[in-house]
């Protein structure tokens, strides 16, 4: 834009020259003038196409879904996500009067973000991210932290995801699935405000740190939790990964709330919960899993467990536990994306995007879903019903380019032993089904 600019100007100067100098035309050396300043006019055209002084803008700017503008040290790019989502679910145990029905046809905003991120001088990275509630008018902080490259790794300092669990590292722009698996919601996975070191290779990472609560929390005596979790991948390549993980999270609640909770939905966010622990008193959690992923081409498969045990004045000290196993294949040929420094899965980008001549990327997927808090009964605060989760979910995912997704999912649902099922429906077991569409987009 600048060298069209200087450009235009010089090739109008030429022109205005040439219209007063109309009258003397007939002059010889006015004429050879005129001739001499033209060629002028043309060597410094050349010069400027040449680049010689187009030097005075250092901005840069790139575009990945929206404008990235970068400066020497500084750099910004505003980053956003909305999901939208309609669901209808249907039970075969009767709803009581005065509870809650399933719901029959339900849209809401699964996700509304919007933030920046960029990095500054004094090697320091930043990121800061709300995400707004339609339904509820509320405004919550997600990611807010800045880093810091070290010989040590990446400090961060700020909230941030605690490190557990592939599924819940892996940005819910990138799941395979519309809701993430049932004991990640259930064990009360989150961000928190902490200090975290994250040292990796290409292929492996390690990240540990100690976090206090979520900013919407407010204690006059927080809480504190130490986790960390670690990921190799013997095999990190494109379309070909195997991935290794392990996590381990402490959480001393006593200066807290002193109190834990579990409880999960039937795989639809805008459903209610089905089974329950309710409040149990307890002085710490311990959570520790493991994670165990490969990608060959086309093909996918992903697989944790997860364990979290309680210690409780009582010494009931309840445990719970969570697992799934995942499959999933591309028809259109393209694979999943893996990041060996962080452990976790990417972006995919079609082979073929719409709008360019192709169809996109077609993805379907099946899990199989479990979340069993049966180990503590709400009524009694003793080892009961808190109530199992079985869930098969089918799903089939279109990529129309790299940052716009439809998704749809099918899940059937069992729960068993539940007291909090036994509340809605007279019954401590249920079957549920459910089918949900989703529309994304990102950038």
């Amino acid at each position: 834009m600048q060298l069209r600019g200087k450009s235009f100007l010089l090739a109008t100067t030429a022109v205005f020259a040439l219209g007063t100098a109309a009258p003397a035309v007939a002059d010889g050396d006015a004429l050879a003038d005129l001739q001499r300043q033209i060629l002028l006019l043309q060597s410094q055209i050349d010069e400027l196409k040449a680049g010689g002084n187009n030097d005075c803008c250092d901005n840069k700017i790139k575009f990945k879904a929206f404008p990235e503008i970068s400066n020497g040290d500084w750099s910004a790019k505003v980053r956003g996500r909305l999901m939208l989502d309609w669901a209808t679910v249907d039970g075969d145990a009767a709803v009581l009067p005065g509870e809650d029905d399933y719901i029959e046809n339900a849209i809401e905003a699964r996700r509304a973000r919007l933030g920046v991120e960029g990095k500054m001088p004094m090697n320091t990275a930043y990121k800061f991210e709300v995400s707004y509630d339609p339904a509820g008018e509320s405004i919550e902080v997600e990611d807010a932290y800045l880093q810091w490259k070290t010989p040590a790794g990446k400090l961060t300092a700020g909230q941030q995801k605690i490190p557990v669990s592939l599924e819940e590292q892996t940005s819910s722009r990138h799941t395979t699935f519309m809701e993430r698996a049932a004991f990640t919601d259930a064990f009360g996975y989150q961000r928190a405000v902490g200090l975290s070191i994250n040292p990796n290779g290409d292929n492996w990472s390690v990240k540990a740190g100690v976090y206090g609560e979520n900013l919407t929390e407010e204690y006059v005596n927080e809480g504190y939790t130490l986790a960390a979790r670690g990921t190799f991948a013997p095999i990190n390549e494109d379309g070909r990964v195997i991935h290794l993980g392990a996590s381990v999270a402490h959480s001393d609640i006593e200066e807290s709330s002193g109190e834990f909770r579990a409880r999960q939905r039937p795989q639809v966010h805008q459903e209610q919960r089905y089974i329950d622990t309710w409040d149990i008193a307890a002085d710490s959690v311990l959570n520790y899993g493991a994670e165990l992923a490969g990608v060959f081409g086309p093909f996918s498969a992903q697989a944790e467990y997860a364990k979290l045990e309680l210690d409780t004045p009582t010494g009931t000290d309840p445990e719970f536990e969570g697992y799934y196993i995942d499959l999933s294949w591309f028809l259109t040929g393209e694979s999943r994306r893996y990041k060996g420094s962080s452990g976790k899965f990417d972006r995919v980008t079609p082979n073929a995007m719409v709008g360019d001549g192709g169809f996109g990327a077609w993805q379907i997927a099946l899990r199989y879903d479990v979340v069993d808090l049966t180990d503590f009964d709400p009524i009694l605060a003793t080892p009961g019903s808190g109530g199992e989760q079985e869930s098969i979910i089918a799903g089939v995912n279109w990529h129309l380019n790299k940052y716009v997704k439809l998704m749809a999912n099918y899940a059937h649902t069992e729960i068993e032993d539940s007291d909090r099922n036994f509340d809605i429906t007279g019954q401590t077991d249920n079957e549920i089904d459910s089918f949900q569409l989703r529309a994304q987009v990102d950038w």
